[in-house]
């Protein structure tokens, strides 16, 4: 949605007892998408994106004058918000020399990982996303969503797992991303 804001300075000569009635074409085809209102704001809800021609109106509500106080044209870009794409990397605490995990991506039992987002979005800063991790893959979130999400894991058992990660932005569109893991 889009919300646009009416802004008409009227002459000193007639501001007392006038009001200013407004009506709105939002993508200048002709036909207005408002019914003639004291309303200054007005939302629409753009479905594709790109140049759209913003058409105002504002008349005046005082009888005996000339009506249409004034038009204003305006040419606005409607980016289309696409979700978040979802990633993530980790570390590991208790690095151990052999250097497996970063060409398998494979632990061992003693180590502890700490796992973190590396996701981005056109709109939302980094810092802004909310994440949430299924590390050990029993298909529930670990952790609750949260903000510069970071989860520290120590694996119990060996073996190959699907670490999960999901990313929204404010605007709750979220991705999913899957990684698989080995643990000796």
């Amino acid at each position: 949605w889009v919300e646009f804001r009416a802004k008409i300075r009227q002459t000193s000569s007639n501001r007392t007892n006038n009001k200013l009635l407004y009506r709105w074409d939002f993508n200048n085809d002709g036909v207005w998408d408002t019914p003639i209102d004291e309303a200054t704001t007005a939302k629409f809800q753009y479905l594709r994106a790109g140049k759209y021609h913003i058409k105002l109106q504002a008349f005046s509500s005082l009888e005996g004058t000339s009506n249409i106080a004034e038009m204003v044209k305006k040419t606005i870009i409607v980016k289309y918000n696409n979700p978040p794409q979802a990633n993530f990397d980790f570390r590991v605490r208790n690095y151990s020399s052999d250097n497996n995990f970063s060409k398998k991506k494979c632990v061992y039992l003693d180590d502890v990982i700490t796992f973190h987002s590396t996701s981005s979005d056109d709109f939302t800063r980094n810092g802004d996303l909310s994440g949430r991790f299924d590390v050990d893959g029993d298909g529930r979130w670990d952790n609750f969503w949260i903000s510069n999400p970071t989860i520290s894991w120590k694996f119990r058992t060996a073996g190959k797992f699907r670490i999960k990660f999901q990313v929204k932005d404010k605007q709750n569109l979220s991705s999913e991303i899957y990684k698989d893991f080995c643990v000796f």
